[in-house]
């Protein structure tokens, strides 16, 4: 997570990686589609090993959902 400050605001930033583990720990269908693009999108830059670390340290069911976003 990245802090931006702007006069006096902060904007909090966080990586793709992240923002797809923690969509699929939500695991809401919009979440799951929000998920499924941004790693359609991703291309070869998107650290996938990474994801899939992140996933699992939110559990079984984010880690088993992720595992079928891939899979598709």
């Amino acid at each position: 997570m990245r802090t931006s400050r702007s006069g006096e605001s902060a904007l909090l930033l966080i990586g793709r990686e992240d923002f797809i583990a923690m969509k699929v720990f939500a695991g809401g269908p919009l979440d799951l589609i929000d998920a499924a693009r941004v790693i359609s999108a991703g291309g070869p830059s998107l650290d996938l090993a990474l994801v899939r670390g992140l996933a699992r340290k939110y559990g079984e069911d984010a880690s088993n959902a992720l595992g079928r976003l891939l899979a598709d």
